[in-house]
């Protein structure tokens, strides 16, 4: 039984292709303020999920100390080990709730992002408000997303089809904010949203105040990934694999194709969420830009 990992998964997911539904999408919306702001909403107000969600997942592997048992050992007592593939998740929480080099969440860190592109774009607080207010296509999209990530006390299937799912949701997310990185801030350097940071930093002298926490508008997107290949979501994904692993690797002989087949319906699962956030998005874009013309 073969282990899981990086290559295997660009490789059967054909995350490529994946990378060009984000790539097109980032491109439309950079192209005018309004629809970039409509952008950032769509992506900070989805991504506000994954702290919550990874911390409910993590919480449930740990409950399930049934489901998780070292194969090598016949004392009861030290089976089980679900808090060792549990911490291969929460790992990711730890910087979702509170980054150490802000001392404050990721989301707030979006918050901030959205703030600054709200400013540049012109909106007033009554047109942010009112792109706050989400169509039904994006509720149905947060509704398949806390559905595939949670994952259920006590529910084998459920759990490890929600490892995939947010092995999945890492190694996406590393892609998409090296992609929003290298068209915002490095393809178009100095014009737009990148001219309006390096303005404001000047004006400011490195000081960014959003609601008591010093945040750099980009923050919230260098640092979960930047082109230059950095990012914590690559680590998160390193470790997400780590508890995939180590699930495998304790399954039993006679179960072990089927707990490969989950986690890759897991991953799966999050391909599919995340190829219907940004076509939503885009066609969101495109129907603006119409507007606009």
């Amino acid at each position: 039984m073969a282990t899981f990992s990086e290559a295997q998964f660009l490789k059967d997911f054909a995350i490529h292709t994946l990378d060009q539904g984000v790539e097109n999408c980032c491109r439309i919306a950079a192209k005018n303020p309004v629809s970039l702001y409509l952008f950032m909403q769509r992506y900070t107000h989805f991504n506000g999920y994954a702290g919550p969600l990874v911390t409910r997942l993590a919480s449930s592997i740990g409950i399930s100390r049934d489901l998780f048992k070292r194969t090598d050992c016949d004392i009861v007592d030290e089976q089980d080990y679900g808090c060792e593939v549990a911490n291969k998740v929460f790992c990711a929480a730890i910087d979702e709730y509170g980054d150490h080099h802000i001392g404050a969440s990721h989301r707030t860190a979006a918050q901030a992002t959205l703030a600054h592109v709200g400013l540049y774009a012109g909106l007033t607080t009554q047109q942010r408000n009112q792109y706050a207010q989400l169509p039904d296509w994006m509720s149905g999209i947060l509704t398949a997303t806390v559905d595939g990530y949670q994952g259920a006390i006590g529910d084998y299937d459920k759990l490890i089809y929600s490892m995939g799912f947010h092995a999945s949701s890492e190694i996406l997310a590393h892609h998409e904010y090296q992609i929003i990185d290298r068209i915002v801030r490095h393809e178009l350097a100095n014009t737009g949203f990148d001219a309006y940071i390096k303005q404001l930093k000047k004006d400011r002298k490195q000081s960014f105040d959003f609601h008591g926490f010093d945040i750099h508008p980009w923050f919230w997107i260098s640092i979960h990934g930047n082109e230059h290949g950095g990012g914590v979501e690559k680590d998160h994904f390193d470790l997400a694999v780590d508890a995939l692993n180590m699930t495998l690797d304790s399954a039993p002989d006679d179960q072990k194709a089927y707990v490969e087949q989950r986690i890759r319906d897991g991953f799966q699962g999050f391909c599919d969420v995340q190829n219907n956030l940004f076509n939503r998005i885009r066609e969101e874009c495109e129907q603006y830009a119409a507007k606009a013309a």
